[in-house]
């Protein structure tokens, strides 16, 4: 005979609720989840994140890199020129950009000055993928912004269309690691020429004299 588990008493296996002190008693003879309970409603599957490997064209700027929040990874960073096409072409005097899962991130480096913004993909109302003969672009639509990324490999142009697309329609990416950045050629470069100048301005002022002939 089984017993209450509130007050110990007896019942019959066939009550629902105790003699002694009325505790219901289907509860604890089926069991949660058990036969004859309802079955628990199931909560939506969350959407998996789709991996995608990073295309960074171009090196990110520490200054960039510091705006992104923990976890924030870079999807792809291009050169392209840039242009409001609400405003007629304006240029937006940035060169470069960065795909995260959450933004569109906008920039210039200079020797003297930078500059930066940025456009989540909240705000975008529609994008679009030109495809050239080597170059495509993308419009990116947005409540009070038309911006143009234009300038890039076709590959590219897609690759950016399918992220900002993605995240307009709170789509979720990941990396599958940590993108390779392109190697620093240009400051070598300068290095280089910087040492081959240091070079001629020696021999021409320490350097041996060099005999000018003399003309009879």
């Amino acid at each position: 005979m089984p017993y209450c588990p509130q007050c110990g008493g007896a019942y019959d296996s066939s009550a629902s609720f105790c003699p002694s002190c009325g505790r219901p008693l289907k509860a604890e003879a089926s069991g949660a989840g058990g036969p004859g309970a309802p079955p628990e409603p199931s909560a939506p599957p969350e959407p998996s994140a789709e991996v995608l490997t990073p295309r960074l064209r171009t090196r990110v700027p520490r200054f960039v890199r510091d705006t992104l929040a923990p976890g924030e990874p870079v999807l792809a960073a291009f050169n392209a020129s840039l242009f409001d096409h609400h405003k007629q072409g304006v240029s937006l005097a940035h060169d470069k950009f960065v795909l995260t899962p959450q933004r569109l991130i906008f920039y210039h480096t200079g020797l003297f000055r930078k500059g930066m913004g940025e456009m989540p993909y909240r705000m975008v109302t529609g994008v679009n993928l030109e495809r050239g003969v080597f170059h495509g672009k993308v419009i990116v639509e947005a409540a009070s912004a038309g911006l143009t990324l234009d300038g890039i490999g076709n590959d590219d142009a897609a690759f950016a269309e399918k992220i900002i697309a993605g995240g307009m329609n709170q789509r979720s990416f990941t990396t599958s690691g940590p993108g390779v950045e392109p190697p620093l050629i240009a400051p070598l470069v300068v290095i280089l020429f910087g040492i081959i100048a240091l070079g001629i301005a020696y021999f021409l002022v320490a350097g041996p004299a060099v005999p000018i002939p003399h003309l009879p």
